[in-house]
């Protein structure tokens, strides 16, 4: 379990630091000027005060919610049965639905996009490579709606005022936290090594960059 929520708070993290590049580089509103997309990271105090107190309130409630339900997911399911664990996913699928109403048709699409890749991944990696296997031998159905929720998470935290007001520290802290992990993983240190989650890092630190200055 500890291993999970290592894992849970490493795919919000990274993917939150991506989105917060994305978001500050795209027009905050339908109708807001094309010269937002001028915006970055360096200059955080612009952005929160052009979104209303709703949109804050929402996006907090999204993360804790998101938080929430991965805390009682890992719980239920360490000895639940099949039938529960498909239960769960039709939950998780519900919520889904539920966060994304009054989200905009871009923030739905990367939704779409980041559970078909995951699905597709979790597949691969588990199913076809086994790289790591799950209780059942499966993907549990509440994982693709799950990924759904973590990403929608990382979109909330990205547009929130905290995040927005300490968005060069909060990049620069995940860079450096994010790249020792990676170079201890590969250090020879650690009994099982990590080279591709190294891999993904420098792939990530790469999409963070091209985010904040498109």
């Amino acid at each position: 379990m500890f291993n999970a929520v290592i894992y849970f708070s490493t795919e919000v993290g990274l993917t939150t630091f991506w989105c917060m590049g994305t978001f500050l580089s795209t027009p905050l509103m339908k109708g807001e000027p094309n010269n937002l997309r001028k915006l970055e990271v360096l200059y955080p105090p612009c952005i929160p005060t052009k979104l209303p107190h709703v949109f804050h309130a929402k996006s907090k409630f999204i993360a804790g919610f998101t938080f929430f339900c991965v805390a009682v997911s890992l719980v239920i399911d360490g000895s639940a049965s099949l039938e529960i664990q498909k239960m769960l996913g039709v939950i998780a699928w519900i919520f889904l639905i539920g966060l994304l109403i009054g989200e905009n048709k871009e923030v739905r699409m990367q939704v779409v996009v980041a559970v078909a890749f995951a699905t597709a991944g979790e597949h691969f990696a588990s199913i076809y490579m086994e790289g790591y296997t799950y209780r059942f031998g499966n993907v549990p159905s509440y994982i693709p709606p799950g990924h759904g929720m973590v990403y929608l998470t990382a979109v909330a935290l990205a547009r929130s005022r905290l995040f927005l007001m300490n968005a060069r520290k909060l990049v620069i802290s995940v860079i450096v936290i994010g790249g020792l992990w990676s170079l201890w993983g590969i250090s020879g240190i650690p009994e099982q090594g990590d080279q591709v989650g190294a891999f993904l890092f420098c792939i990530f630190i790469i999409c963070l960059f091209s985010s904040i200055t498109c």
